[in-house]
């Protein structure tokens, strides 16, 4: 499996030379459409995608239609809960879906595991994953109880384009008043109302950020 020379730089910098030999001859890489479900709820977890390219969009479902924002993995990021369910042999109750196009190494469940007992460098990544979205999971859930609406908005903002080389988010405001769990017309009111502020500018499915400090 070819990889260009930078992506083979940034697992070299992640993994002992054995791993990054396995990711690079045995994995399969793929790409996939936005909106393409990686793992489903309920799945058996059969592979782990180490994300080169793009974001992936973590979400949990109540089966019925309706779903929460959890966080996103970003390149040279897994899931780690993902993998833990793999290890213990659980179906998924997590969405990971493709936020963007994304491109990602497709990792064998197996491989994995077997990765994570032989190799430190792949246990410490897992484990250093686990405790950054550890992490993003807490602050998300404070800013729920926490902070107000307006300031919520600017944080998934904030998470949106995190690790991108744009200012510009291509997201329907249904999109974000889903994930936030509002009405759609809260969210274009806030949004308008930081347009009013110079904080941003709104297009059709679109926001260029200026400064949201």
């Amino acid at each position: 499996m070819p990889v260009s020379k930078d992506i083979f730089q940034k697992l070299s910098q992640l993994f002992e030379e054995d791993v990054v030999h396995r990711l690079t001859t045995n994995i399969s890489l793929k790409s996939v459409p936005e909106g393409k479900v990686i793992v489903e709820i309920r799945d058996k977890i059969v592979i782990v995608p180490l994300l080169l390219e793009g974001r992936i969009k973590v979400e949990r479902r109540d089966g019925e239609g309706n779903g929460v924002l959890l966080h996103y993995i970003r390149p040279m990021e897994v899931c780690p809960i993902s993998f833990f369910y793999g290890f213990s042999n659980k179906n998924s109750d997590l969405r990971c879906t493709a936020d963007t196009p994304i491109t990602y190494l497709s990792i064998p469940i197996e491989r994995a595991i077997s990765w994570y007992q032989k190799f430190p460098t792949w246990r410490d990544y897992l484990a250093r994953l686990t405790q950054l979205q550890h992490a993003k999971l807490i602050k998300s859930f404070d800013d729920i109880i926490f902070n107000d609406l307006s300031s919520r908005l600017v944080h998934y903002i904030q998470e949106a384009l995190a690790y991108e080389n744009t200012h510009t988010l291509f997201l329907k405001h249904q999109d974000i008043a889903l994930d936030l769990k509002v009405s759609r017309e809260t969210i274009s009111r806030i949004l308008k109302k930081m347009e009013h502020e110079g904080k941003l500018i709104l297009g059709r499915n679109r926001i260029t950020v200026l400064n949201l400090n």
